[in-house]
C-alpha cells in the first residue's frame, strides 16, 4: 500500500490542526490513557497547547485518510518538555534548536510497512526521516526529543539521535524516558563534545 508524507504550518491551516487535535485525543487520550493531557471529550479532541499553533507537523496519508502526525516546534517559539532539558537549557537556547514530540499513528496503520517514493518504511519513520529533512532544509543545528528507553532504541538511534540521559522519570509518562538529540551541524558537535564520536 501506498503512503504520502506530507507538511503543514498550524497557524495556516486549521483543518489539519483540528485532525492533529483529534488524533491527538485518540492516540495519546483514549489509546495510550495519558489523563494528564487536556481534552475536550464532548468533542473527543485533545485542547490545543501552548505550542501547537506555533508549531511544524508532518503528517502522513494512506489512501487519501490521515494515518498519524509529528509536531515540531522552534525552540525560540516555545520549548514543549524544557524541563526534561533544564541542565542544557544555555546550550539548547545558543544553537537554533528545534523540537520533535507527539509522534502518534493511527493503531491501524502502526507497525505495517507502506510504500513511500521509493522506499518501504513505517509511518513513523518515514515522517521522522521528513522532519529531520526539512529542519536540516532550514538550518537547524540540533533537534531534541524524549521518548521510552525503548522507542529510543528502536527508531530514534538509528535515525543518528544521540542519548543525553536515559530512564528519567517525568510525571507525565508510567515508563521511565530518554532524552535525545541529533546534532546538524558542527556548531552543535562543538556544544557537546562528550557525544561526538
Amino acid at each position: 500500500m501506498r503512503a504520502k508524507i506530507l507538511h503543514f504550518h498550524a497557524a495556516n491551516d486549521e483543518d489539519m490542526l483540528m485532525q492533529y487535535l483529534k488524533a491527538k485525543y485518540s492516540i495519546f487520550y483514549k489509546d495510550q490513557g495519558m489523563s494528564s493531557l487536556m481534552v475536550d471529550k464532548k468533542n473527543e479532541v485533545a485542547c490545543i497547547d501552548n505550542y501547537d499553533i506555533s508549531s511544524n507537523f508532518t503528517y502522513s496519508l494512506v489512501n487519501g485518510t490521515v494515518a498519524g502526525f509529528l509536531r515540531d516546534t522552534d525552540c525560540k517559539n516555545g520549548f514543549p518538555h524544557a524541563s526534561l532539558f533544564e541542565k542544557y537549557s544555555e546550550t539548547v537556547t545558543k544553537l537554533k534548536t528545534a523540537s520533535l514530540n507527539a509522534l502518534c499513528v493511527y493503531k491501524y496503520y502502526r507497525g505495517k510497512y507502506y510504500i513511500i517514493g521509493r522506499n518501504e518504511e513505517k509511518l513513523s519513520y518515514a515522517m521522522m526521516k521528513e522532519s529531520i529533512h526539512r529542519l536540516k532544509e532550514n538550518n537547524y543545528d540540533l533537534i531534541i526529543t524524549s521518548t521510552s528507553d525503548t522507542l529510543a532504541r528502536k527508531m530514534f538511534l538509528p535515525l543518528g539521535f544521540v542519548v543525553l540521559e536515559s530512564g528519567v522519570k517525568y510525571e507525565l509518562s508510567t515508563d521511565p524516558i530518554s532524552n535525545l538529540v541529533l546534532l546538524l551541524t558542527e556548531r552543535s558537535r562543538s556544544m557537546f563534545p562528550c557525544l561526538n564520536y
